[in-house]
Protein backbone atom coordinates (compact mmCIF):
# COMPACT_ATOMS: atom_id res chain seq x y z
CA UNK A 1 0.00 0.00 0.00
CA UNK A 2 1.39 3.59 -0.91
CA UNK A 3 1.38 5.65 2.06
CA UNK A 4 0.36 8.51 -0.06
CA UNK A 5 -2.32 6.97 -1.16
CA UNK A 6 -3.70 5.79 1.91
CA UNK A 7 -3.80 9.24 3.44
CA UNK A 8 -5.68 10.70 0.31
CA UNK A 9 -8.32 7.97 0.99
CA UNK A 10 -8.52 8.81 4.23
CA UNK A 11 -8.73 12.73 3.96
CA UNK A 12 -11.32 13.09 6.90
CA UNK A 13 -9.40 11.05 9.56
CA UNK A 14 -5.86 12.62 8.45
CA UNK A 15 -7.58 16.66 8.20
CA UNK A 16 -9.00 15.34 11.90
CA UNK A 17 -6.02 14.26 12.90
CA UNK A 18 -3.46 17.56 11.57
CA UNK A 19 -6.14 19.88 13.42
CA UNK A 20 -5.56 18.23 16.73
CA UNK A 21 -1.99 18.55 16.38
CA UNK A 22 -1.91 22.31 15.83
CA UNK A 23 -4.36 22.71 18.37
CA UNK A 24 -2.27 20.85 20.88
CA UNK A 25 0.72 22.99 20.01
CA UNK A 26 -0.99 25.86 20.83
CA UNK A 27 -2.47 24.32 24.11
CA UNK A 28 0.40 23.79 24.91
CA UNK A 29 2.40 26.73 24.98
CA UNK A 30 -0.77 28.85 26.14
CA UNK A 31 -0.75 26.33 29.78
CA UNK A 32 3.22 26.56 29.79
CA UNK A 33 2.73 30.57 29.26
CA UNK A 34 0.70 31.01 32.34
CA UNK A 35 2.64 28.83 34.62
CA UNK A 36 5.55 30.98 33.57
CA UNK A 37 3.83 34.12 33.90
CA UNK A 38 5.82 34.97 37.12
CA UNK A 39 8.86 34.00 35.98
CA UNK A 40 10.94 36.44 33.50
CA UNK A 41 13.37 33.58 32.44
CA UNK A 42 11.09 31.08 32.04
CA UNK A 43 9.09 33.04 29.97
CA UNK A 44 11.54 33.88 27.99
CA UNK A 45 12.68 30.74 27.08
CA UNK A 46 8.82 29.54 26.22
CA UNK A 47 8.74 32.32 23.81
CA UNK A 48 11.85 30.92 21.89
CA UNK A 49 10.35 27.23 22.22
CA UNK A 50 7.89 28.89 21.08
CA UNK A 51 8.97 30.62 18.16
CA UNK A 52 11.26 27.62 17.22
CA UNK A 53 7.60 25.07 16.84
CA UNK A 54 6.24 28.06 14.96
CA UNK A 55 9.46 28.07 12.29
CA UNK A 56 8.96 24.65 11.93
CA UNK A 57 5.42 24.10 11.31
CA UNK A 58 6.03 27.01 8.72
CA UNK A 59 8.55 25.39 7.08
CA UNK A 60 6.14 22.55 6.45
CA UNK A 61 3.85 24.41 4.97
CA UNK A 62 6.53 26.45 2.61
CA UNK A 63 8.35 23.51 1.40
CA UNK A 64 5.58 21.03 1.77
CA UNK A 65 6.67 17.89 3.01
CA UNK A 66 5.73 16.47 6.56
CA UNK A 67 7.26 13.82 7.99
CA UNK A 68 8.10 11.76 4.75
CA UNK A 69 4.55 13.20 3.47
CA UNK A 70 4.32 15.27 0.28
CA UNK A 71 1.41 17.23 1.41
CA UNK A 72 1.93 19.69 -1.89
CA UNK A 73 0.42 16.19 -4.11
CA UNK A 74 -2.45 15.70 -1.28
CA UNK A 75 -6.18 15.58 -1.62
CA UNK A 76 -7.01 16.75 1.69
CA UNK A 77 -4.92 20.24 1.85
CA UNK A 78 -6.49 23.01 0.54
CA UNK A 79 -5.57 24.19 -2.45
CA UNK A 80 -4.92 27.65 -1.36
CA UNK A 81 -1.81 26.92 0.83
CA UNK A 82 -0.16 25.15 -1.87
CA UNK A 83 0.17 28.48 -3.91
CA UNK A 84 2.18 28.89 -0.84
CA UNK A 85 4.54 25.94 -1.48
CA UNK A 86 7.96 25.88 -3.05
CA UNK A 87 7.59 22.45 -4.70
CA UNK A 88 7.85 21.39 -8.09
CA UNK A 89 10.22 22.29 -10.79
CA UNK A 90 11.42 25.73 -12.55
CA UNK A 91 13.10 26.76 -15.95
CA UNK A 92 15.93 28.13 -15.90
CA UNK A 93 18.21 29.25 -18.34
CA UNK A 94 16.68 26.61 -20.64
CA UNK A 95 17.12 23.73 -18.00
CA UNK A 96 14.43 22.72 -15.30
CA UNK A 97 15.93 22.59 -11.89
CA UNK A 98 13.52 21.70 -8.14
CA UNK A 99 12.04 25.27 -7.09
CA UNK A 100 13.64 24.20 -3.66
CA UNK A 101 17.09 23.96 -4.88
CA UNK A 102 17.24 27.76 -6.00
CA UNK A 103 15.50 28.48 -2.93
CA UNK A 104 18.69 27.02 -0.89
CA UNK A 105 20.74 28.69 -3.82
CA UNK A 106 19.15 31.97 -3.12
CA UNK A 107 19.72 31.99 0.57
CA UNK A 108 23.23 31.42 -0.26
CA UNK A 109 23.10 34.70 -2.45
CA UNK A 110 21.71 36.48 0.20
CA UNK A 111 23.92 35.60 3.06
CA UNK A 112 26.80 36.32 0.65
CA UNK A 113 25.33 39.82 -0.22
CA UNK A 114 24.77 40.88 3.39
CA UNK A 115 28.25 39.69 4.23
CA UNK A 116 29.66 41.40 1.97
CA UNK A 117 27.69 44.84 3.02
CA UNK A 118 29.03 43.68 7.04
CA UNK A 119 32.74 43.67 5.49
CA UNK A 120 32.12 47.50 3.61
CA UNK A 121 30.62 48.81 7.14
CA UNK A 122 32.90 47.37 8.84
CA UNK A 123 35.91 49.04 7.08
CA UNK A 124 34.34 51.80 6.65
CA UNK A 125 33.65 52.05 10.28
CA UNK A 126 37.60 51.39 10.55
CA UNK A 127 39.40 53.37 8.22
CA UNK A 128 37.36 55.61 6.78
CA UNK A 129 35.12 55.39 3.96
CA UNK A 130 38.03 56.47 1.05
CA UNK A 131 39.99 53.12 2.69
CA UNK A 132 36.84 50.78 1.81
CA UNK A 133 36.02 51.88 -1.46
CA UNK A 134 37.31 48.24 -2.79
CA UNK A 135 34.91 46.63 -0.53
CA UNK A 136 31.90 48.83 -1.66
CA UNK A 137 32.97 48.05 -5.02
CA UNK A 138 32.45 44.34 -4.54
CA UNK A 139 29.29 44.59 -2.52
CA UNK A 140 27.60 46.70 -5.71
CA UNK A 141 29.01 44.46 -8.04
CA UNK A 142 27.90 41.45 -6.29
CA UNK A 143 24.85 42.69 -4.78
CA UNK A 144 23.21 45.29 -6.94
CA UNK A 145 24.33 43.17 -10.28
CA UNK A 146 22.46 40.32 -8.91
CA UNK A 147 18.97 42.52 -8.09
CA UNK A 148 19.38 43.77 -11.95
CA UNK A 149 19.69 40.42 -13.13
CA UNK A 150 17.33 38.71 -10.91
CA UNK A 151 14.83 41.60 -12.14
CA UNK A 152 15.76 40.69 -16.11
CA UNK A 153 14.77 36.95 -15.15
CA UNK A 154 11.86 37.95 -13.62
CA UNK A 155 10.69 40.17 -16.53
CA UNK A 156 10.44 43.16 -14.55
CA UNK A 157 12.17 45.53 -16.33
CA UNK A 158 13.29 45.72 -20.30
CA UNK A 159 16.51 43.71 -21.12
CA UNK A 160 18.17 47.23 -23.25
CA UNK A 161 17.71 48.77 -19.67
CA UNK A 162 19.11 45.84 -17.78
CA UNK A 163 21.78 45.95 -19.88
CA UNK A 164 23.37 49.26 -19.33
CA UNK A 165 22.54 49.25 -15.48
CA UNK A 166 24.76 46.13 -15.29
CA UNK A 167 27.36 47.92 -17.55
CA UNK A 168 27.00 51.11 -15.09
CA UNK A 169 27.42 48.88 -12.27
CA UNK A 170 30.09 47.14 -13.42
CA UNK A 171 31.83 50.11 -13.91
CA UNK A 172 31.03 51.99 -10.95
CA UNK A 173 32.31 49.00 -9.35
CA UNK A 174 35.24 48.61 -11.37
CA UNK A 175 37.15 52.21 -10.12
CA UNK A 176 36.50 51.51 -6.20
CA UNK A 177 37.65 47.43 -7.02
CA UNK A 178 40.82 48.28 -9.71
CA UNK A 179 41.81 51.86 -9.05
CA UNK A 180 40.79 53.06 -5.91
CA UNK A 181 41.24 50.32 -3.50
CA UNK A 182 44.03 51.75 -1.52
CA UNK A 183 44.50 54.98 -1.91
CA UNK A 184 47.99 55.37 -0.66
CA UNK A 185 49.38 52.91 -3.23
CA UNK A 186 50.48 53.31 -6.62
CA UNK A 187 47.81 52.74 -9.26
CA UNK A 188 49.70 49.86 -10.73
CA UNK A 189 49.64 48.11 -7.87
CA UNK A 190 45.81 48.64 -7.11
CA UNK A 191 45.44 47.17 -10.51
CA UNK A 192 47.68 43.76 -9.86
CA UNK A 193 45.97 43.90 -6.27
CA UNK A 194 42.37 43.89 -8.05
CA UNK A 195 43.30 41.41 -10.33
CA UNK A 196 44.31 39.10 -7.64
CA UNK A 197 41.16 40.25 -5.51
CA UNK A 198 39.25 39.16 -8.58
CA UNK A 199 40.72 35.73 -9.03
CA UNK A 200 40.19 35.11 -5.17
CA UNK A 201 36.42 36.32 -5.67
CA UNK A 202 36.06 34.70 -9.45
CA UNK A 203 37.04 31.06 -7.70
CA UNK A 204 36.02 31.58 -4.13
CA UNK A 205 32.37 32.92 -4.72
CA UNK A 206 30.84 30.50 -6.60
CA UNK A 207 31.98 27.50 -4.30
CA UNK A 208 30.36 29.56 -1.48
CA UNK A 209 27.33 30.03 -2.86
CA UNK A 210 26.80 26.15 -4.06
CA UNK A 211 28.06 25.11 -0.40
CA UNK A 212 24.69 26.09 0.39
CA UNK A 213 22.97 23.34 -1.95
CA UNK A 214 23.87 21.33 1.45
CA UNK A 215 20.51 23.20 3.09
CA UNK A 216 18.55 21.23 -0.04
CA UNK A 217 20.31 17.75 0.34
CA UNK A 218 19.81 18.16 3.42
CA UNK A 219 15.63 18.33 3.40
CA UNK A 220 15.63 15.77 0.84
CA UNK A 221 17.28 13.51 2.39
CA UNK A 222 14.96 13.73 5.63
CA UNK A 223 12.41 13.67 3.32
CA UNK A 224 13.14 10.99 1.62
CA UNK A 225 14.32 8.75 4.74
CA UNK A 226 10.50 9.83 6.33
CA UNK A 227 9.12 8.50 3.12
CA UNK A 228 11.14 5.42 3.52
CA UNK A 229 9.92 4.34 6.89
CA UNK A 230 5.97 5.33 5.98
CA UNK A 231 5.87 2.84 3.25
CA UNK A 232 7.89 0.47 5.57
CA UNK A 233 5.56 0.69 8.06
CA UNK A 234 2.40 0.03 5.84
CA UNK A 235 4.48 -2.80 4.09
CA UNK A 236 5.02 -4.50 7.26
CA UNK A 237 1.25 -3.50 8.67
CA UNK A 238 -0.07 -5.53 4.94
CA UNK A 239 1.77 -8.63 5.88
CA UNK A 240 0.93 -9.05 9.46
CA UNK A 241 -2.67 -8.03 8.94
CA UNK A 242 -5.20 -6.88 11.61
CA UNK A 243 -4.23 -4.78 15.05
CA UNK A 244 -0.65 -6.90 15.42
CA UNK A 245 0.39 -5.27 12.08
CA UNK A 246 -1.41 -1.87 13.32
CA UNK A 247 1.06 -2.44 16.16
CA UNK A 248 4.39 -3.01 14.05
CA UNK A 249 3.52 -0.55 11.89
CA UNK A 250 3.01 2.49 14.76
CA UNK A 251 6.52 1.04 16.14
CA UNK A 252 8.11 1.56 13.27
CA UNK A 253 7.02 4.94 12.33
CA UNK A 254 7.46 6.14 15.92
CA UNK A 255 11.20 4.82 16.09
CA UNK A 256 11.92 5.31 12.27
CA UNK A 257 10.80 9.11 12.64
CA UNK A 258 12.46 9.46 15.81
CA UNK A 259 15.56 8.70 14.74
CA UNK A 260 15.04 10.83 11.28
CA UNK A 261 14.10 13.96 13.51
CA UNK A 262 17.62 12.97 15.77
CA UNK A 263 19.50 12.54 12.78
CA UNK A 264 17.80 16.37 11.00
CA UNK A 265 18.84 18.08 14.55
CA UNK A 266 22.51 17.23 14.07
CA UNK A 267 22.63 18.65 10.50
CA UNK A 268 19.65 21.54 11.32
CA UNK A 269 22.95 22.41 14.33
CA UNK A 270 26.42 21.89 12.47
CA UNK A 271 25.74 22.91 9.13
CA UNK A 272 24.32 26.33 9.48
CA UNK A 273 27.63 26.54 11.98
CA UNK A 274 29.91 25.72 8.85
CA UNK A 275 27.97 27.84 6.64
CA UNK A 276 27.78 30.73 9.55
CA UNK A 277 31.56 30.55 10.33
CA UNK A 278 32.81 29.77 6.86
CA UNK A 279 31.12 31.25 4.06
CA UNK A 280 29.53 33.83 6.03
CA UNK A 281 33.06 34.98 8.40
CA UNK A 282 34.87 34.55 4.82
CA UNK A 283 32.89 37.44 2.78
CA UNK A 284 32.49 39.45 5.82
CA UNK A 285 35.91 39.86 5.97
CA UNK A 286 36.31 38.50 9.57
CA UNK A 287 39.75 38.41 10.50
CA UNK A 288 39.33 36.70 13.87
CA UNK A 289 43.34 38.07 14.94
CA UNK A 290 41.97 39.35 18.67
CA UNK A 291 43.62 41.15 21.17
CA UNK A 292 46.47 38.91 23.90
CA UNK A 293 45.27 38.86 26.91
CA UNK A 294 47.29 41.27 29.34
CA UNK A 295 46.26 41.28 32.86
CA UNK A 296 47.45 43.73 35.26
CA UNK A 297 48.64 41.24 37.69
CA UNK A 298 48.94 37.88 38.51
CA UNK A 299 47.69 36.59 42.07
CA UNK A 300 49.29 33.42 43.36
CA UNK A 301 46.96 31.41 45.56
CA UNK A 302 48.28 29.72 48.24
Amino acid sequence: MNFQNFLNGNSALVTTIWVVVIMSFFVVFLMRLLIAKKDSQKLKENRITFESRAATLSTLGVLGTFFGINIYEATWVPEGLKNFMVSGKIEVAGGTYDKQMILALGIGVFHTIVAMLIKALVQTSRFGFKNALGAWGWFLLVGFGTIIATFMFLNLIPENVSKWALIAIGGIAAIGIYLLNDLHRNVFVNIGAGVWDTYNMATGLMGDILSYMRLYALGLAGGMLGGVFNSLGLMVQDGIGGIPGWVVCCLILVLGHAFNIAMSCISAFVHPLRLNFVEYFKNSGYEGTGVLYNPFTNIDKK
